[in-house]
Formats: structure tokens, C-alpha cells, sequence
């Protein structure tokens, strides 16, 4: 009676699986798609960015999973905390204080070009 109900277990946690490497696989397409389709002609970036990361990581838990067993699904595992961690990348590249001091820079720079004019005005008017 247990043998059955491990097995029976056992088969709804690998369609649970194989239902979340095919979401996964076709979010992937998805986006990779979408990234191409925004990608100007002339960006020399690869196409599809770091949905090409996570559609080599489905694969190769695909490949894990059919070859050595379902503990490969662990590896799924990276994927929040590496998204996390991107998404903390960018909103620290957008923060405030980094947006402040780019504005301070640029008002900074305008300001020393005027200075820059009016000086040399000063010198022409001299000579």
C-alpha cells in the first residue's frame, strides 16, 4: 500500500516537472523572440540576453533528468536567487542617488562651458 502511493506521488511530482521545463522552455522562446524583435539592426549584442542563460539551464536539467535521475531538478534552484540578484543589479543602476549625481554631472559640465565661453569672451574683448 505505501509502494503504491510513493509511486503514485512519484508520477505527479514528474508531471509537476516536466509542466515547469515546458513553461519555462516556452517563456524562454517567448522572450527570446521579443528580444529579437526589439533588438535594433545595427546592435551587435546577442540576441535574446539572459533568457538564453536560463533556456541552457532547462536543457541541461532536461538532459540531467532523462539521463540520471529527478535530482536534477534541484538546479532549477538557481533560477530565484539569480533573479534576484538581476533585478537588484538594475534597480541599483537606477537608483536616486545614482540619478542625482548624473544630473549634478551634466549641470556641472554645462556650467563650466559657460564659464569656458564668458571666458574666452573676456580675452577677446581685450585684445
Amino acid at each position: 500500500m505505501a509502494n503504491a502511493a510513493a509511486k503514485k506521488a512519484a508520477a505527479v511530482w514528474s508531471f509537476v516537472g516536466i509542466a515547469l521545463l515546458v513553461g519555462l522552455n516556452v517563456l524562454c522562446y517567448f522572450n527570446i523572440l521579443d528580444s529579437a524583435g526589439s533588438a535594433p539592426p545595427t546592435s551587435t549584442d546577442l540576441v535574446g540576453g539572459i533568457w538564453l542563460d536560463v533556456v541552457a539551464l532547462v536543457w541541461f536539467v532536461q538532459a540531467g533528468t532523462l539521463f540520471w535521475g529527478s535530482f536534477f531538478y534541484y538546479f532549477l534552484l538557481i533560477l530565484p536567487p539569480w533573479g534576484l540578484y538581476k533585478i537588484y543589479t538594475t534597480m541599483k543602476g537606477v537608483s536616486p542617488s545614482n540619478y542625482e549625481s548624473q544630473k549634478d554631472d551634466e549641470v556641472s559640465e554645462e556650467l563650466s562651458k559657460r564659464r569656458q565661453k564668458r571666458s574666452e569672451r573676456r580675452r577677446q574683448k581685450r585684445m
